[in-house]
């Protein structure tokens, strides 16, 4: 069995006395919690620089997310200004549309049958004198 660096090897053959075995003990004790508190300083600094990394590349991810979020607010702002400029730009023009129809309608309505009547007498005229028929006999 391999002793850590620093702890007596010394075989117990050369401890005479019970006081020289306390001393051994002791100092072998000495330097395993010599030994223990560097590891464990060691431990302790590897495990910051590890917290320390992670909080970077935590923070170097909640940045690119947020970058992604706002280009994809951004987007969205985009698509939907573009659906309600489309939506309206529909409905000015249905509403032209709407406005012409009855327009065209109200103007078809006025003329177009005082018109149609007008043409219509003409032709039963037309065909009274081609047909040699009064036109107040019936």
């Amino acid at each position: 069995m391999q002793l850590p660096t620093g702890l007596t090897s010394s075989p117990i053959r050369n401890v005479n006395t019970i006081s020289d075995l306390k001393n051994l003990a002791n100092s072998n004790l000495d330097t395993l919690k010599r030994l223990l508190g560097k590891s464990h300083r060691e431990i302790l600094k590897d495990f910051e620089a590890s917290v320390f990394r992670i909080q970077k590349r935590y923070k170097v991810e909640t940045q690119e997310c947020r970058k992604l979020v706002d280009e994809a607010e951004k987007e969205y702002k985009k698509v939907s200004d573009g659906m309600n400029e489309g939506r309206e730009a529909m409905m000015a023009s249905y509403a032209e549309f709407i406005a012409e129809t009855q327009a065209s309608t109200n103007h078809f309505r006025k003329t177009s049958i005082t018109e149609l009547a007008k043409a219509s007498e003409k032709s039963i005229d037309s065909l009274h004198q081609r047909f040699g028929v009064s036109a107040h006999t019936a």
